[in-house]
């Protein structure tokens, strides 16, 4: 399951795919969130999203990750981007597809969302604290969502 918080003020972006399923809809809106992304980013200093995804999440089929791939590219702010998953099986892959094609950005791997969040707060040189409260109201839905299901 997909959901996602933007920070306009800051520039800021938390996806989550959590749960064991995603559809090709949760899919396609995290590519579509590129572009809010991007468009907020424009504007503002340093942007930064983090991309968490729940150990038991399964990667996108080959089809989705191009098209990852090719919204990735364009992204004109350049923003800082996390990818933060506990699952090694899920690092390795995206780690090898970055070193085949390595995103136009700053971009790393970390296993886990603290990890993550100082990524960030080093390259920003500022606390970046609201990451957390993102990343808890995400949970939140996502749990609304699975109880309702």
């Amino acid at each position: 399951m997909f959901s996602y918080r933007f920070d306009s003020a800051h520039g800021n972006c938390v996806w989550l795919l959590s749960g064991t399923t995603n559809t090709d809809d949760d899919i396609a809106r995290y590519v579509e969130s590129f572009a809010v992304l991007d468009k907020v980013g424009l504007r503002r200093e340093n942007p930064a999203g983090i991309l968490f995804v729940d150990r038991e999440n399964p990667m996108p089929n080959a089809k989705w990750r191009k098209r990852i791939a090719e919204a990735s590219t364009s992204l004109q702010s350049r923003p800082l981007v996390a990818f933060a998953s506990e699952s090694p099986f899920v690092r390795g892959i995206v780690t090898a597809v970055n070193w085949l094609r390595p995103p136009p950005f700053q971009f790393t791997v970390t296993s886990s969302f603290d990890d993550a969040v100082r990524w960030i707060e080093d390259r920003r040189q500022v606390p970046c604290k609201l990451f957390f409260s993102m990343l808890a109201e995400l949970r939140a839905e996502a749990a609304s969502k699975a109880g309702g299901a």
